[in-house]
């Protein structure tokens, strides 16, 4: 039996430190067993394969469904909202024939719904069971994003836990630290690091999905976090907040790169650099850099193999989903442009799908964004390209969070782009819509560009 699973017969052994907090003040890892045991009570006797939905924001509890999904044949599909809207489209992508749930939510009336009862359930005895095919389906997240449909990633076994086991090694994450996430639990970064992560080295995770800057500087200086899982958007909010260190050893992002002035700011204040982490859903964690401390490019995770194809970046790890395409050596196609800059390190250009043409012209979506950025006064920006009126060309639009007008924006956009390049509208505003995973809303944001004009 290789390391992994090994240590994943130790995971579902029992819990090594029982009367030790998972959650804090809510759940012990004796509890977390325990309600593991509960949640097996709920799958199908006969033990035949099932989908169930997890709608749930209790780390606790999905720590104890993950659980207990590692001895029984059950997928778990995790909605990327609770709406309405959502829930019906996941339930015609993935046919579920029942959901766990912890608050009023409307499901299709063939979906059994089962309300969770953790009073009932911590008192079911834990029994050790037996570990299944470490590389089977396990999990299916149902993610939004930014542009077009929602997609769905297939996860197994070993895709999400050997990534949490290698996250915890490769940052010395130990059973004495303390989790405060602003990220919630049902995107997969908000999984891995604040449900996952704590849940294989027995460390604590705080109750709670902190958002404000004074829930976070509290979480740290109040509450004793050591790790903070968070995103861009709230390195933004913290830039100019007076953020103290404290406890804090290490701060964590995702969900798209952090600007480097709220990265500088925040090492300015604690003396920590940011860790961002690049992948995706369906890649799994791919590299990491701390541009605080002068990484200015990603060093791929020792245990992914990359290659570049002509400027694409293909990578090779037991964190990819099952069902995305591998090419004959088991790399994938990840979809960015990048540059090598040495022989475990390189630098992120872009999304390959962000060139058009604009006028008969190349134009780079990616490029267009980052020189809008660069200007004086400008905090962030969103660049599309969409449709003319007539349908026949392409027009660039942006979306520019910052204290500017917007004839001085496309003045000095003029000097640094080719006219066709300068994007045709532009909308200032004082904060781009994101949603609470960090991805920009696309519903709002849709919106906004519609009343451009």
């Amino acid at each position: 039996m290789d390391q992994f699973c090994e240590q994943l017969k130790q995971l579902v052994s029992g819990p090594r430190h029982p009367d030790r907090f998972y959650l804090s003040s809510k759940y012990t890892y004796k509890d977390i067993y325990a309600l593991s045991a509960g949640i097996q009570k709920i799958f199908p006797s006969s033990g035949t394969e099932e989908i169930i939905c997890l709608c749930t924001m209790d780390k606790g509890f999905i720590a104890a469904a993950f659980l207990a999904a590692l001895t029984y044949p059950v997928t778990f599909v995790i909605p990327h909202s609770f709406s309405e809207s959502a829930i019906s489209d996941m339930y015609h992508a993935i046919p579920f024939s029942k959901a766990i749930i912890d608050q009023a939510i409307l499901f299709p009336p063939e979906v059994e719904t089962v309300v969770i009862d953790t009073r009932q359930m911590l008192e079911t005895k834990f029994s050790p069971g037996t570990l299944r095919n470490p590389d089977s389906i396990f999990l299916k997240l149902f993610t939004g994003g930014s542009t077009g449909t929602p997609k769905i990633w297939s996860k197994t076994i070993r895709n999400m836990f050997a990534e949490a086991f290698f996250l915890s090694d490769k940052f010395n994450i130990s059973s004495a630290d303390r989790f405060a996430a602003t990220v919630p639990s049902i995107h997969i970064y908000g999984l891995l690091f604040s449900v996952l992560v704590p849940l294989v080295v027995s460390a604590q995770v705080l109750d709670g999905v902190f958002t404000f800057p004074h829930e976070i500087h509290r979480a740290i200086e109040k509450e004793g976090a050591t790790v903070l899982v968070s995103i861009p958007i709230h390195y933004r909010v913290l830039n100019g907040s007076r953020m103290k260190k404290a406890s804090l050893r290490l701060a964590f992002s995702s969900a798209g790169q952090l600007n480097q002035a709220d990265g500088d700011a925040f090492f300015k204040q604690t003396g920590l650099g940011v860790i961002e982490i690049y992948g995706s859903t369906e890649s799994g964690g791919i590299a990491t850099r701390c541009c605080a401390v002068g990484e200015a490019n990603f060093t791929a995770n020792d245990c992914v193999d990359w290659k570049i194809e002509a400027d694409r970046l293909f990578v090779r790890s037991d964190f990819v989903s099952p069902e995305i395409h591998r090419n004959g050596d088991g790399f994938i196609d990840t979809g960015d442009h990048v540059q090598a800059v040495s022989n475990d390190s390189f630098k992120l250009i872009g999304r390959a799908d962000r060139i058009v043409k604009v006028a008969g012209k190349r134009v780079d979506i990616e490029d267009v964004k980052n020189k809008i950025i660069q200007l004086p006064n400008v905090m962030n920006a969103l660049v599309i390209s969409t449709k003319s009126q007539t349908g026949r060309e392409n027009e660039i639009w942006a979306l520019v969070e910052g204290d500017i007008g917007k004839n001085d924006l496309k003045h000095q956009l003029m000097e640094k782009l080719e006219s066709h390049a300068v994007p045709r509208r532009i909308k200032i505003v004082e904060n781009i819509p994101v949603s609470p995973t960090g991805k920009y809303d696309k519903t709002i944001i849709e919106r906004i560009f519609q009343k451009i004009i």
